[in-house]
């Protein structure tokens, strides 16, 4: 199934059709009965934290994407942009549970990643992006 993206249409399908009843069938072995119904209690739970881990790399993947492709700005300053603020909120998020206490530092946490997506609903927005010109021009 690995290498299905690689090959032609027609090949690619037939690899897909070989490859997913193992890779099914592997995975029943490996993840806690119910996992793919998710069942109530831990399967839930395994299937919430799979849509968690792709949704934040989705994300991870995207911004810099959009940074570059719609903004103009270049892939090394994108990728700055989206990783150094990762270790210095984690540092934040311990120093506020530190000094405020779980619960408090949770609602602060929350309301900073909502004001985040806020502004960068605004940086990706098209109208932003009309009225505010890119850093640099496009290489295209």
């Amino acid at each position: 199934m690995l290498i299905a993206p690689n090959l032609p249409v027609q090949w690619a399908l037939v690899a897909l059709v070989v490859g997913l009843p193992f890779a099914y069938l592997g995975v029943r072995r490996v993840l806690p009965a119910g996992t793919l119904t998710a069942r109530r209690g831990l399967p839930a739970n395994v299937v919430f934290a799979a849509a968690m881990s792709m949704a934040f790399f989705t994300a991870d993947l995207f911004i810099p994407l959009a940074l570059t492709s719609v903004r103009g700005i270049s892939a090394t300053l994108a990728v700055i942009l989206t990783t150094v603020p990762v270790p210095v909120g984690t540092g934040l998020a311990g120093a506020l549970v530190a000094t405020m206490g779980a619960t408090a530092a949770g609602l602060s946490g929350v309301l900073v990643v909502a004001g985040a997506g806020v502004v960068l609903a605004l940086l990706a927005s098209t109208r932003f992006a009309e009225t505010h010109p890119p850093l640099t021009p496009p290489e295209r």
